[in-house]
């Protein structure tokens, strides 16, 4: 009973509140603050695809939908506003980096986060700025909404809370790490995983801690809040739940790999996606296993759930439909990408994908056909007197009191619908009779439905491949957040060529290696295979005078395996001498039992890093300073470099005041937001007055210095 009053009254302020995004509507991610994933939302079995838009680059972000306009982002770091009927563009807005967190839409504003580190606030109708707030770190979590404040993580280990109405600052909560979690909202309470182990509970209101709770391992996913529990994944492999309350564990489940899906919960029942290739659908009360559904590649998309049905994406290309009740699939649909989470709304689904384009599912208008309109007879003209109109019996009410006697019917009708559930619940002894199928299959231009139970394998190995770009401290491009996490331990200053070479063959992959190819002014420095602690060799060779080859044999004595439905982590430390320069890095996996496959060339962009030569900077910096000023900061970024190894030593603190004291005189008057840094960073020092630095401290100077080398790129480079 308590949860269905809670139910009705969350519709009853949807039905009264002007300003508040239609019931059918999914306006920002995972549906709703609370990320439950669920919307009573009725689909029809039978869809098409009605229309696709393509972007510049892989739509990473989930959709979001209100008010007849569906609003996405994607790596072209660009947020879109099209039409839901048609997919036709009403608007496009340019940030300042790659846009895979996704939109929220309330009260006519659009709130997104970017990887230039700033929170966007635009018009819902033109998509012009109404603010934006600039973090600390990388923007990739989803905003979420609510009691006019916007909610949101970033890189900078920070959550913040900010005024919808003009990006103000409210308060904001320092965690041990970055924070890549979409914060839930439920109960005047947040909720946010982190990557230092801990899932966070905080006051909605103040910011202030009431509970966090440590699990096995980073958090991705982010938290789902509903019927006083907390539903998360982690990267340990579990799925936990734990009390809304004081965050003790209830239980957990261990899947087979790493969970980055965010769980939906609906009808007694949570859905979730696994690394491990499946969905899982288990008990809300118990964690028991009710069903899993096996794809044909990672399953990072977060499920949504409506009218009985599970929809989720999976690396292998496909979007899936799952009866809800059994796990069966109901229908599949191929794009040529991975996806992103569905969104459910209107009686369509709309879906981000990896080939640059969204996606909208639903059922086509079938027009009537065409009849000639029947010729009228005229009739002789003759006067009539006016009829006197019969005045209506609600005519004397007032237009309030119809409201609110129609938000009372909805209610009842809902109200009747959760209990006639409860009931039907209660009666299902025996499985669902399965729907009649039609004598004859409909000619469709792409049909949906696929009969298919398990998903052939389409390639043997899938390899994804990206960039550690450390001065964004992220990756260029992916979401690859186990990978990001090893290289944070070992050596963020670096750039990372990191590979993911995924086995999809039906044996283990004994013996095997990866060769790269460069141009001459990049080098591959180093090689770490994740979980291997003994060095690889890596051999060199210069094919041609403008090219270097890398490559690395792994032989079956060294027993590092990729087993069947497993994956390999690779990592390449790259080093450059010309800062600011663009580069190119290709390759090719070699097995006996795969062939050659090619690992696709990856073009970025070398800024710099604390292993640029100062003279290599100096040359850089003279393009846009006077010889004077580029010998100073030249200076300075010698001396950043030495305060960023000591940061890996046991240095003492005066001898981090005497470095950033002399920091302090080489950059003085370039940089208002560079001073203050250092300001922060002396502060800190003084006030401890440690000889040497404890275990508790050495994090907090370690991402100090992070922010250091960070911030003088930024300002200093950048440009």
């Amino acid at each position: 009973m308590h949860r269905i009053t809670k139910t009705l009254g969350i519709i009853a302020i949807l039905v009264l509140l002007p300003g508040v995004a239609q019931a059918d509507d999914w306006p920002m991610f995972h549906h709703d603050p609370a990320h439950t994933g669920y919307t009573t939302e009725s689909i029809s079995d039978d869809l098409e695809l009605l229309w696709s838009y393509q972007t510049g680059n892989c739509v990473d972000s989930s959709p979001a939908v209100a008010n007849g306009k569906v609003f996405v982002g994607s790596r072209d770091e660009k947020i879109y506003c099209l039409d839901e009927d048609t997919g036709n563009l009403f608007w496009s807005y340019k940030t300042g980096g790659n846009v895979v967190s996704s939109p929220a839409v309330a009260n006519g504003k659009v709130f997104v986060g970017s990887g230039d580190g700033k929170i966007y606030c635009l018009d819902e109708n033109t998509g012009e700025l109404v603010w934006s707030y600039k973090t600390g770190g990388s923007g990739d979590s989803s905003p979420a909404v609510a009691n006019g404040k916007v909610f949101v993580g970033s890189y900078d280990n920070k959550i913040y809370c900010l005024d919808e109405n003009n990006g103000k600052l409210i308060w904001s909560y320092e965690t041990g790490s970055g924070v890549f979690s979409s914060p839930a909202v439920a109960d005047g309470k947040v909720f946010v995983g982190s990557d230092d182990n801990k899932i966070y509970c905080l006051d909605e209101n103040n910011g202030k801690l009431i509970w966090s709770s440590e699990i096995g391992y980073g958090v991705v996913s982010s938290p789902t809040v509903t019927n006083d529990k907390v539903f998360v994944g982690s990267l340990d492999f579990k799925i936990y739940c734990l009390d809304e309350n004081n965050g003790k564990l209830i239980w957990s489940y261990d899947t087979g790999s790493e969970v980055n899906s965010l769980p939906a919960v609906a009808n007694d029942k949570v859905f979730v996606g696994s690394l491990d290739f499946k969905i899982y659908c288990l008990d809300e009360n118990n964690g028991d296993l009710i069903w899993s559904y096996e794809t044909g590649n990672q399953v990072g998309s977060s499920p949504a759930v409506a009218n009985d049905k599970v929809f989720v994406g999976s690396y292998d290309n496909k979007i899936y439909c799952l009866d809800e009740n059994t796990g069966k699939l109901i229908w599949s649909y191929e794009t040529g990408g991975g996806h992103s989470s569905p969104a459910v709304a209107n009686g369509k689904i709309f879906v981000g994908s990896r080939d640059n384009r969204i996606y909208c599912f639903g059922v086509k208008t079938k027009l009537p056909a065409t009849v000639p309109p029947a010729v009228p007879t005229v009739p002789p003209v003759t006067s009539t007197p006016t009829p006197t109109s019969t005045p209506s019996p609600f005519a004397s009410i007032p237009p309030l009191y119809l409201i609110g006697a129609a938000a009372i019917i909805v209610i009842i009708l809902i109200a009747g619908i959760s209990i006639s559930r409860k009931r039907k619940k209660g009666e299902s002894a025996k499985p669902p009779a399965e729907p009649p199928k039609p004598e004859t299959e409909p000619v469709k231009e792409k049909p949906i439905i696929k009969k298919e139970t398990s998903p052939p394998i389409s390639v043997p190995i899938t390899i994804e491949r990206t960039i550690y770009d450390p001065c964004k401290r992220d990756f260029i491009e992916g979401r690859l957040p186990r990978m990001k996490e090893w290289i944070n331990r070992y050596d963020p200053s670096a750039y990372w060529f990191a590979v993911s070479i995924q086995n999809n063959t039906d044996r283990a992959i004994e013996e095997w290696g990866v060769e790269l190819e460069t141009s001459s002014a990049l080098k591959v420095e180093a090689v770490k295979i994740e979980g291997i602690d003994y060095k690889i060799e890596l051999r060199e060779t210069y094919p041609e005078p403008y090219k270097n080859k890398y490559a690395i044999g792994v032989p079956k004595e060294y027993g590092i395996v990729i087993p069947k439905g497993g994956a390999q982590r690779i990592y390449f430390k790259l080093r450059a001498e010309k800062p600011k320069t663009t580069y190119e890095i290709s390759g090719v996996f070699k097995s006996a039992i795969t062939g050659d496959v090619p690992i696709r060339a990856k073009e970025f962009k070398y800024l710099c890093d604390t292993g640029v030569s100062p003279e290599a900077v100096k040359a850089e910096l003279k393009k846009t300073f006077s010889e004077k000023d580029a010998a100073r900061l030249a200076l300075s970024f010698k001396t950043v470099q030495q305060i960023d190894r000591m940061c890996d030593k046991e240095a003492k603190t005066e001898e981090y005041l005497d470095k950033l004291s002399s920091l302090q005189g080489y950059t003085e008057g370039f940089s208002e937001n560079f001073t203050n840094q250092l300001d922060d960073f002396s502060r800190f020092m003084k006030q401890e007055q440690l000889e040497y630095l404890d275990d508790a401290y050495k994090g907090k100077v370690r991402r100090f210095c992070t922010n250091l080398v960070d911030v003088w790129i930024n300002e200093f480079l950048r440009g």
